[in-house]
């Protein structure tokens, strides 16, 4: 796991900041309340992802509520790992921390173009600079305790060559760099999406135009053209999907990830391969990275039942 702190991935990232008087309690966690002002902060940090990854935020209905949950959900899951941490005796590089939550505000500051620019977006939000600073702190302290909660509980992890070799073999497509340039439309449900399919292959015209022209209608959450895409940058059933695809077909409709789609492949460009013995460290790196996170996962999911949590 790489020691990254990286503003683009914000809205992954768990937090725990301290209580904060005035500010009403949303949820327990053993005997620890998790704080309104909390939860609004890390609302305010996601916003900045939204807006650097050029997503539009949700300001209301079910998809700000869905939001405001995950958040929740992550800042109990930050509580527990770092409560997990402290029970194996991890002690963090405070001066890490600082270096980190300094980088962090040094990179807001240059988003909004100045401390000036910076203290404004935060007043708009209702918050308070020196407050939201020392938030950012405990941020980069919860990290270091879940950097180094990771570390130690997959430090024993190792692969054989074997192992190596079988990994590459399975997952050989995410070391071929050929790519397909696909136009994809989201759809909410799967009946409307072969509703869809059938109406675009009934029409007497370019398919690309025939799905462009379907973006304002019921039920289609965007039509998106994903440009040169390779294998490894999207979900395995996506990518199997329009590698399979040839060029100036659509898909059938399919799930992925709790939507469904219907996918235009308008280029493709074929290669070979890299052979194994020129990217073995890099297949090692990879499966090793899948492993550790597989053990660590399970261990946090081993631990969970030990926590009682109410939402209020």
């Amino acid at each position: 796991m790489k020691r990254v702190f990286l503003i683009i991935i914000l809205i992954l990232i768990f937090v725990n900041a301290g209580c904060t008087a005035g500010s009403s309690a949303i949820a327990t966690i053993n005997d620890k309340e998790i704080f309104r002002q909390e939860l609004d902060m890390q609302m305010v940090l996601t916003e900045v992802s939204y807006n650097i990854n050029g997503y539009e935020m949700p300001v209301k209905g079910n998809e700000l509520e869905d939001l405001e949950q995950e958040m929740l959900n992550n800042v109990l899951e930050s509580y527990m790992l770092v409560d997990l941490a402290i029970e194996k005796g991890i002690e963090i590089d405070e001066d890490a921390a600082v270096e980190q939550s300094e980088s962090l505000i040094d990179g807001l500051i240059s988003i909004y173009g100045s401390e000036e620019n910076y203290e404004n977006f935060l007043k708009e939000k209702g918050q308070n600079r020196k407050k939201f600073d020392e938030y950012i702190f405990e941020l980069a302290r919860t990290n270091e305790y879940i950097y180094d909660l990771y570390d130690e509980v997959t430090k024993d992890i190792s692969v054989e060559a074997t192992e190596i070799k079988s990994f590459y073999d399975e997952n050989i497509m995410y070391y071929n760099y050929s790519t397909a340039s696909v136009l994809g439309m989201q759809i909410e449900d799967e009946d409307t999406a072969n509703v869809i399919h059938r109406e675009i292959l009934g029409k007497e015209q370019e398919y690309d135009e025939t799905m462009l022209e379907y973006e304002a209608k019921t039920g289609v959450i965007s039509v998106i053209d994903y440009g040169i895409l390779y294998y490894s940058d999207m979900t395995k059933d996506f990518s199997d999907i329009a590698f399979n695809t040839n060029v100036g077909e659509i898909s059938k409709p399919f799930s992925s990830e709790d939507a469904y789609f219907i996918i235009y492949v308008y280029d493709k460009e074929d290669q070979e391969a890299m052979p194994y013995d020129e990217i073995k460290d890099t297949v090692e790196s990879d499966l090793l990275n899948e492993m550790k996170m597989t053990q660590y996962n399970e261990y946090f999911e081993s631990k969970k039942s030990s926590y009682d949590i109410k939402i209020l």
